[in-house]
């Protein structure tokens, strides 16, 4: 019974420990599958204070922790693939997104046209690689911040469109 209470849930007790390692929502489940959720389906509280103490130890901004969380094991940038659970997660819970919710066979369309955005506005170097320096050039996790900030507002446009098209300007 204890060991259930020690659990967490993808997408549920997971916004907490976002708010509690004060990211932001959205890094929910690269945080839970950085833990071994993905592999278990189920992270302790343990196993998740243990990986963000690392994390802690060894990244010292948030885009170093954004890679860090969603790049491969040993890779130190981000490539196209890596975005996929992230941008699922977004596609699912952002209420600017809720025209999606039942177009499920158009969501990975979606994602790979918003990865793509993403890596024409930071991958500087067009190697297909995104690093933390891109990262902290670009405007990217600001406008992820800001998506989180009015995620629970429904604009006219989609937000998260609203916001890549922000990160375009720049």
């Amino acid at each position: 019974m204890d060991n259930m209470k020690n659990r967490l849930r993808p997408l549920g007790d997971a916004s907490h420990k976002c708010r509690a390692c004060e990211c932001p929502v959205y890094w929910k489940v690269p945080l839970f599958n950085s833990a071994g959720g993905d592999r278990t389906g189920f992270v302790s509280v343990h196993k998740f204070v243990a990986m963000w103490r690392k994390i802690l130890q060894t990244c010292h901004n948030d885009a170093s922790k954004f890679v860090h969380l969603l790049a491969k094991p040993g890779c130190n940038y981000l490539e196209q693939d890596d975005f996929i659970p992230f941008l699922q997660d977004v596609v699912n819970t952002h209420a600017g997104l809720a025209f999606l919710k039942d177009a499920t066979d158009f969501h990975s369309r979606y994602i790979t046209t918003v990865v793509q955005r993403i890596f024409y506005n930071v991958n500087r170097s067009w190697n297909g690689k995104i690093t933390g320096h891109e990262l902290r050039k670009s405007n990217f996790l600001q406008s992820m911040r800001l998506a989180c900030a009015v995620m629970f507002n429904v604009l006219p446009v989609a937000s998260w469109e609203l916001l890549l098209l922000r990160c375009e300007e720049d």
